[in-house]
């Protein structure tokens, strides 16, 4: 790996070189799908054609079938979908609005939503934050739809998960609160920018990680974190292995490849 640097800000021609080998190491490992992702990402590939690949399979209920996956499409595949097109920024392609509609007409009586298994009170509210915030930035689905998921979210926020550090919870819950007003925002909004520049400067989230967050809220500063998403960006060329690739060599190279991937969308998003 090239040396370790924390500061500054990356040149534009080290990121194009980054994200050529980031390239050439998912059309190494990766699926047609990942590969196509790449492509997009490194600018070789239109986002239409990664479009073609939800857009054509779809039930009469609207929704967005599974990307790689046999089956009919529920919940969870097309929740998917709908971040798939939201790394695309793409969010208000019909293909999307489809998928939001529909998925706004899936919510529970109690204003949360499940991906359809049996899953945890705790992951379903992660899920539904998540969701929620994806749903909101679309502009497709109905007031009272985010509004009723706002207030279950909100009345079970657990700031104990955001206080320990755990990633999922300030993941889920940032961008939702950042695109949900209420009594509630603010102060949780610092509490996960505290926790989250908490997490980056003693190591326990890599920069990989942390630029997740700033992409999944599309912003370059997030609250009560003193850290710049531009910082972020040549720590992350420095982790990048001589195969291009992000992980270590023992990891499965499914794993390698989305953090690859993830690596690409921060360099394009971030920079």
């Amino acid at each position: 790996m090239n040396e370790h640097r924390t500061r500054g800000v990356a040149a534009p021609g080290e990121v194009v070189a980054a994200l050529a080998r980031a390239r050439g190491f998912v059309a190494r490992n990766g699926s047609p799908l990942a590969k196509l992702r790449a492509d997009v990402l490194a600018g070789e590939a239109p986002v239409a054609s990664a479009i073609a690949l939800v857009e054509p399979r779809q039930l009469g209920s609207g929704a967005v079938g599974p990307l790689e996956e046999e089956g009919e499409a529920g919940v969870a595949t097309t929740a998917r979908a709908l971040a798939f097109l939201d790394e695309l920024g793409s969010l208000q392609h019909p293909c999307a609005e489809r998928a939001a509609v529909w998925l706004g007409s899936t919510q529970n009586p109690d204003g949360s939503f499940s991906r359809g298994d049996e899953a945890s009170e705790d992951e379903r509210l992660l899920f539904t934050a998540s969701l929620a915030a994806r749903l909101a930035r679309s502009g497709r689905v109905r007031q009272s739809v985010l509004d009723a998921a706002g207030e279950w979210v909100a009345a079970r926020f657990d700031l104990e998960s955001v206080q320990r550090g755990d990633w999922e919870a300030i993941a889920a819950f940032f961008p939702f609160f950042a695109d949900h007003e209420g009594e509630l925002a603010d102060a949780a909004l610092q509490w996960c920018g505290r926790e989250l520049e908490r997490g980056f400067r003693t190591g326990r989230f890599d920069a990989l990680r942390t630029a997740r967050v700033f992409v999944l809220c599309a912003a370059q500063a997030l609250p009560g974190a003193k850290l710049d998403a531009r910082e972020l960006v040549p720590t992350i060329l420095a982790q990048q292995a001589r195969d291009g690739g992000f992980g270590a060599p023992d990891t499965p190279d499914w794993e390698r490849v989305e953090r690859t991937l993830d690596a690409m969308l921060a360099w394009v998003r971030l920079r």
